[in-house]
């Protein structure tokens, strides 16, 4: 039996049945009923020492899961009210534990919760196009020795993934930016899509140093492959609520070149 103690407040695999394994050639998924812990012991305590920008990154990886579980073609009634739960806790929480997380209790405690209920839905929903273009950003940058975080990768290409996603998901993202905190008095869908996107946008630049392709080394050279590298990732793309082609994804990749 697995008994799992998490010691960030990120990928909620205290709560799963994925694990990831990095080798040589970088980071390969997998999945099994065997990975599932009987028990998590979730002690915010424990993440009191986490670095600042380890905080941020972790944290993104946590919301992330929550935006695109919601979103999914696979989530449901049940699903959407357990990711909005993760949001309202990591809203609050996200920037009090990055600027003051060794000592406040509360906020530490707010991303454990964030954590552990966003990593509930990665077994029966999981993730989508975020994450599967966020591998692009991660696989070629950790070959050219400079890897970017996880999370950070996810929420550079996360914004461009749910604008594109609006058709079908508009309104999964408006009760998101409701529950996170933004005013939507007088807006339409669609603008609650561009504050959603646009408020995990800001978190990642108000708090970590990945700001764009560019600014983790990567450059517009790179972007055939980063697509290549995405398309191959079947799992994630396939449940996407609007389909991903090549061209969408690079058209992505573009609008954070710089």
């Amino acid at each position: 039996p697995v008994i799992a103690v998490p010691t960030t407040a990120g990928t909620g695999s205290e709560a799963s049945r994925v694990s990831v394994i990095a080798d040589s050639e970088g980071k390969k998924a997998v999945y099994s009923d065997y990975l599932q812990p009987r028990v998590a012991l979730v002690d915010p305590l424990l993440h009191h020492s986490l670095p600042p920008l380890l905080t941020a990154v972790t944290g993104l990886d946590a919301l992330g899961h929550a935006l695109e579980c919601t979103a999914s073609k696979k989530s449901h009634a049940l699903g959407d009210a357990v990711a909005r739960e993760a949001l309202q806790a990591g809203a609050a929480a996200f920037v009090r534990a990055v600027e003051n997380g060794a000592q406040d209790s509360v906020a530490r405690y707010g991303m454990a919760r964030c954590a552990l209920l966003a990593g509930l839905l990665l077994s029966p929903i999981n993730t989508g196009a975020g994450h599967a273009l966020g591998y692009g950003i991660e696989k070629i940058s950790y070959e050219m020795g400079n890897p970017v975080p996880h999370g950070a990768a996810v929420a550079l290409v996360l914004p461009g993934v749910m604008r594109h996603n609006a058709p079908a998901a508009a309104e999964k993202y408006y009760y998101a930016a409701g529950v996170v905190g933004l005013d939507l008095k007088d807006k339409r869908l669609e603008d609650g899509v561009d504050l959603a996107a646009g408020w995990i946008d800001n978190l990642r630049r108000r708090h970590t140093p990945y700001t764009s392709i560019r600014a983790v080394g990567l450059g517009e050279g790179d972007i055939p492959r980063m697509v290549e590298l995405a398309m191959t990732v079947r799992r994630l793309l396939d449940p996407n609520p609007v389909e991903v082609l090549p061209e969408d994804a690079e058209a992505i990749y573009r609008s954070i070149l710089d």
